[in-house]
């Protein structure tokens, strides 16, 4: 779905609803992983090319942690990101050499990497994911079990581009850019099991419950 490409943009309308310790997934590919934990960190991971054959999933930088507290400013007080049942607008990008995490178009932090060259995304990987849960095995019995997050998720959408604060602040409002839209899910059927990507591309989902 996103492989090989060195620009990336993930946004969604998301709402917190509730606190549990267990990670909230937004969402999960075999390139990218967008979390939110209990404790108001951001959790944005990405798995970059290596330049071997197929998808290495070691080459996740899992320590790249997103919090906002680390950065303080005159806004700050109005993207408390964690407030409860509050609707934001939360946006991750990748350029090959920095990730940042927006709310409401305001770049919340950022961490650069000092890398020989641009990074682009693992290639090779399989087109598959999942959207606000993770799946974890059984302590006893070893079978899967779908945790969901404690959040509500509405119109996410994965760009193969670094959309900046202005294009942000468009999805937001429904106004969706013609080129590099990799899927986009409402997330607003309200009944049956397909989540449909209206992309194009054909990247539909299913709900779990």
């Amino acid at each position: 779905m996103c492989g090989a490409g060195q620009g990336l943009t993930v946004g969604a309308w998301v709402r917190r609803t509730g606190w549990s310790w267990d990670p909230g997934t937004i969402i999960e590919t075999p390139w990218f992983k967008l979390r939110v934990y209990s404790t108001n960190v951001w959790r944005f991971e990405l798995n970059l090319e290596d330049g071997e054959e197929g998808c290495v999933d070691e080459a996740f930088f899992s320590d790249f942690w997103m919090q906002s507290e680390l950065l303080v400013d005159d806004g700050m007080d109005k993207l408390n990101i964690s407030t409860m049942n509050t609707w934001s607008y939360v946006a991750a990008t990748w350029d090959g050499h920095t990730a940042a995490v927006f709310v409401n178009g305001h770049r919340v932090v950022q961490k650069a990497y000092h890398l020989e060259g641009p990074r682009p995304l693992e290639s090779g990987c399989p087109a598959t994911g999942q959207i606000g849960y993770i799946r974890v095995n059984d302590s006893e019995t070893g079978e899967p079990v779908y945790v969901g997050a404690d959040a509500s998720i509405r119109h996410l959408s994965v760009w193969g581009d670094v959309l900046d604060s202005e294009a942000q602040l468009d999805l937001a409002q429904g106004l969706l850019p013609n080129a590099s839209l990799v899927a986009y899910w409402p997330l607003d059927e309200g009944s049956g099991q397909v989540a449909h990507d209206l992309s194009g591309h054909g990247h539909d989902g299913q709900y779990l419950e």
